[in-house]
């Protein structure tokens, strides 16, 4: 019996050590496959937005107009990869899965971005940078903008049931990209979609309307959070979730709501910190994917024209009157999430909106948009509209009584350029300012290393990377116990110390953009 038992564990090392390899072609594969993501830092506050990157041999290099080294994170998602999957939330092989499905991988690089100073490095960047973006070659270049790579400590991956875990930087580069999707374990249930949605762009009359829409028609985002606690170093760090603002645009609130479970590294941090900073893009909209699949009608997911917003606040579990709409919302557009609809996962979890306490927002060509947080959460579709209907909120958990919190300047500027239920485990800031007197930044400390991070999850029993004959086994012996990215045109300094627009005048900074 122990010789068999033995026999039974040694088997099970040897193929957890095998399947952390998978894991690090999975994550290659991902950084290889996708052109952007969503950078996030942190300033006086958690700030995010998405960003287009290329890469060589697992090097990631982004272009920005900032020059000056700053740690960051740099989340992916699989669901980003394929544009044929936008509509309706898919993801994986056969379109079955839910972005928040543990088994649609989800990838988050952490490190200190590092401006490239060596003409080798440059040259490949620049081949890596113009590849996947060739509309780059053609930013301006009195605009400053500048190489750089990250210099990677930290790398965070779920793909599949178990967990998620920490992978080495040595085996990351090691790795060759290689996709495991895993296949097989179908959703217990498919919640039906009551609700059609029309998948074209209106014509907007002003930002309010553009942005509320934008986060109407998203169905995910990435939750950005103070990492300094469990990263150090001032770290920010996304995580994809999966997210909902009503059954469609006359039963928003401007206010979404996101499910995170006990044990997730998000929940870690939004413990010790509730600052948040949730980030939407056009470049995940099926609305605007082309009939060449292009995402964003063929702009790059960086240029100011593909519309991309900031949501920065802090984050609020809902009150047990906002429960049931939110339940009954994500069961509308999540219907591969069975249990976004029911309640939430096995692990245990929490519901949250956001208070929404600043907000940036690109929509086109001469700066952040003239947007205030409380223009934006008053903001109501006309009847007349062309928006998709639906009937409205009932209860609305929308709070009333937001003052004038955001204005933004703005630079001139002219350019022509071209289901499952889900189980994860889980700074002194970086000030950077951009303005009329260009980029400032100062920096303190270091980054904790991979080798850190994985030893310091490897003590965790709820991190870790679990592969499908491993799930298997744990349902053999556990009873199935575990089924059931414009930072090219913004980076730019709230210097309010944490404290809520509401409070204070309108910053007068304006951001330098494309």
């Amino acid at each position: 019996m122990l010789k068999t038992a033995l026999t039974a564990l040694l088997v099970l090392s040897t193929k957890n050590n095998a399947y952390a390899s998978e894991d690090a072609e999975e994550a290659r594969w991902l950084v290889q496959t996708a052109t952007w993501g969503t950078l996030s830092w942190l300033e006086s506050e958690v700030s995010s937005m998405v960003t287009s990157f290329g890469e060589h041999e697992g090097t990631m290099f982004i272009y920005i107009p900032y020059g000056d080294d700053f740690p960051a994170s740099m989340t992916i998602s699989e669901a980003q990869l394929n544009p044929l999957q936008f509509e309706g939330a898919k993801c994986g092989p056969n379109g079955d899965l839910d972005p928040e499905d543990p088994r649609c991988g989800k990838l988050t690089l952490s490190g200190v971005f590092e401006k490239v100073v060596d003409d080798e490095t440059k040259k490949i960047g620049q081949d890596a940078l113009f590849t996947s973006h060739p509309a780059m070659k053609d930013w301006p270049d009195d605009h400053g903008f500048t190489m750089l790579k990250l210099n990677l400590s930290d790398l965070w991956m779920i793909a599949n049931f178990g967990g998620g875990g920490a992978i080495l930087s040595e085996e990351y580069y090691a790795a060759t990209p290689a996709h495991h999707p895993v296949v097989g374990f179908g959703n217990r249930k498919m919640t039906q979609n009551l609700v059609s949605r029309k998948l074209v762009r209106p014509n907007f009359k002003g930002s309010e309307d553009h942005a509320r829409w934008l986060v109407s028609q998203s169905l995910w985002t990435t939750v950005s959070t103070d990492a300094s606690d469990r990263l150090g170093n001032g770290l920010a760090w996304g995580n994809i979730r999966s997210v909902t603002d009503g059954e469609c645009i006359f039963a928003s609130s401007g206010l979404p709501v996101f499910y995170l479970p006990a044990p997730d590294p998000t929940t870690v941090d939004v413990v010790a910190n509730s600052n948040i900073a949730l980030s939407f893009t056009e470049a995940a909209l099926h609305d605007l994917v082309g009939e060449d699949g292009k995402v964003c009608g063929g702009s790059d997911p960086e240029d100011p024209t593909c519309a991309k917003l900031s949501l920065h606040g802090t984050a609020r579990k809902l009150e047990d009157n906002e429960m049931e709409y939110a339940l009954k919302s994500f069961g509308t557009t999540h219907p591969r999430g069975s249990w976004l609809s029911s309640g939430g996962a096995h692990t245990g979890g929490n519901y949250y909106t956001i208070d929404v306490t600043d907000m940036e927002f690109f929509m086109n060509y001469g700066g952040m948009a003239e947007i205030t947080v409380e223009d934006y959460i008053n903001w109501k579709p006309e009847p007349s509209s062309e928006f998709d209907k639906c009937e409205p909120r009932p209860n609305s958990s929308q709070k009333a009584g937001y003052e004038h919190t955001h204005a933004s300047g703005s630079t001139e500027h002219t350019e022509a350029s071209g289901s499952t239920e889900h189980t994860e485990t889980s700074g002194s800031g970086k000030q950077m300012h951009h303005g009329e007197g260009g980029m400032q930044s100062s920096n303190e400390g270091s980054t904790q290393s991979a080798n850190s991070a994985a030893s310091s999850n490897a003590s965790n029993e709820n991190v870790g990377t679990v592969k499908l004959s491993y799930g298997f086994l744990s349902g053999t012996v556990f009873g199935f116990m575990f089924w059931g990215p414009t930072i090219a045109y913004l980076i730019h300094t709230k210097l309010r110390g944490g404290q809520s627009y509401s409070s204070l005048n309108p910053p007068t900074t304006a951001a330098q953009v494309v």
